[in-house]
């Protein structure tokens, strides 16, 4: 059996995706506690899933993979920068 060898570039990009992917639930929890005394129906929970998808979670991977992009011959850096600014977005929306 022959075992594949991942490139450097893919592990360190996939992991960033997944690290986001992880997090766009906290994000939904975060959003969701703030909207408890509101109106609950069909159209208001896929506002909420639209809206923290849309606008939060996608303005996050953004400019995460935008800073990977700039610091990525530099790749250790890059994946530093990249989680820490992820993990402030979701402090700072908690």
């Amino acid at each position: 059996m022959v075992m594949k060898r991942f490139d450097d570039k893919r592990i360190g990009y996939w992991h960033l995706n997944a690290f986001i992917a992880l997090n766009a639930p906290l994000i939904f929890l975060i959003l969701l506690k703030n909207t408890w005394q509101s109106h609950q129906d069909v159209v208001s929970w896929t506002y909420l899933i639209s809206v923290s998808l849309g606008y939060y979670v996608l303005t996050i991977y953004i400019i995460a993979s935008l800073s990977y992009l700039v610091l990525s011959p530099i790749k250790k850096i890059a994946a530093v920068v990249s989680v820490t600014l992820v993990t402030m977005a979701v402090y700072y929306l908690s």
